[in-house]
């Protein structure tokens, strides 16, 4: 005869009361954000991304790769995917995004590709 599993889970401390003061400011993530802006607005949201960062704090940033819409094209024109605001994508080309956050003052740690190469990650971090 099987018996279930009676252990019970220890209430854990809220995050807050376990993290440092600045680790609120020690890593922000973009996933595929800068695919869903124009251009002109990609550096001043890297600069917002510095300021909120201390210094030695890390920017995780996915860019992917600009194949991926036209992949999205075909799985909507075959009704596999819905939902999809694929016009909200300006085509984010992942070579620029270097350029675009340290023109914004982070200069760039790792840039991996990942995913079967249709998505990058960039990690930057403030001097």
């Amino acid at each position: 005869m099987r018996t279930r599993n009676t252990w019970k889970r220890e209430p854990r401390p809220r995050l807050e009361a376990r993290k440092p003061a600045s680790f609120r400011k020690a890593v922000g993530t973009t996933l595929a954000v800068l695919w869903h802006m124009p251009s002109e607005k990609q550096t001043e949201v890297a600069r917002a991304c510095a300021r909120m960062l201390t210094p030695g704090g890390c920017l995780l940033v996915t860019v992917p790769e600009q194949v991926v819409d036209r992949i999205l094209d075909v799985l909507t024109l075959l009704r596999l995917v819905d939902g999809i605001a694929i016009e909200q994508h300006y085509g984010c080309d992942p070579r620029k995004t270097e350029a675009v956050f340290s023109a914004g003052g982070l200069p760039l740690l790792v840039w991996r590709n990942l995913q079967f190469r249709l998505n990058n990650l960039f990690v930057f971090e403030r001097p």
